[in-house]
């Protein structure tokens, strides 16, 4: 068969199961989340020498500085905004921080695609971007899709048939993707280190939650 120039206009397209991606420049928290991110990164013990092939350093999780109160209470209300406008009864739960912490990559540093059990979504807040950059990529996350796919027509045109997704992301960019969507990050290419936070939020049933602390604080009810 050959491309028909005379398309049935008729014919009704309908796009289901979506994966939503959300994103908001806030670059006014920028330089105190860093502040507190690189005091964090200074307390945590690291290896001796870093991995030759993914040169990275990870911080402990920070959620509850006292610094970055205003940071992490927004960020915790557009993760329930994020889920809530999916269609998800959010009135029935609170998202809460499971964690937060720094992620320095250093020169062909990357991350392998990978997904995040246990949570509801992954946010990514980036500090520091040097040119070139690694880019998060986001992976289909349909295995009949991967198992059954066609060659694209053009891999750079964003299409149905797309495998793949990346973004150049910018300082204070604010990404958060469903944790069950494939994710990796390109190898960085520059001798200026790439810093971001990863954010891993939780939900759980309305008044369960201690937004401060990120963990269950309720007693047992006993009936």
């Amino acid at each position: 068969m050959e491309e028909n120039d005379n398309v049935n206009m008729n014919v009704e397209t309908f796009s289901f199961f979506a994966s939503p991606i959300f994103k908001i420049n806030m670059p006014e928290y920028v330089d105190i989340v860093r502040e507190v991110a690189e005091e964090t990164l200074e307390m945590t013990p690291q290896d001796e020498e870093m991995d030759d092939l993914y040169p990275t350093k990870h911080s402990m999780t920070f959620h509850a500085h006292s610094k970055i109160d205003d940071f992490s209470r927004e960020v915790i209300q557009i993760a329930w905004d994020a889920l809530n406008v999916q269609g998800y009864n959010m009135q029935k739960f609170n998202t809460f921080y499971d964690s937060m912490w720094l992620q320095e990559h250093h020169k062909m540093s990357a991350m392998e695609q990978h997904i995040h059990s246990g949570i509801q979504l992954v946010g990514f807040y980036f500090l520091d971007v040097p040119l070139n950059s690694s880019r998060l990529i986001l992976h289909d996350p349909r295995p009949g899709k991967i198992q059954m796919d066609l060659v694209e027509q053009d891999i750079k045109n964003i299409t149905f048939a797309s495998k793949m997704i990346n973004f150049e992301p910018k300082v204070g960019d604010l990404f958060f993707i469903p944790s069950w969507l494939p994710h990796s990050f390109s190898r960085h290419g520059n001798d200026e280190v790439l810093k971001f936070v990863h954010i891993n939020v939780g939900v759980d049933y309305s008044g369960q939650i201690d937004q401060n602390e990120g963990y269950c604080t309720n007693e047992p009810i006993i009936i």
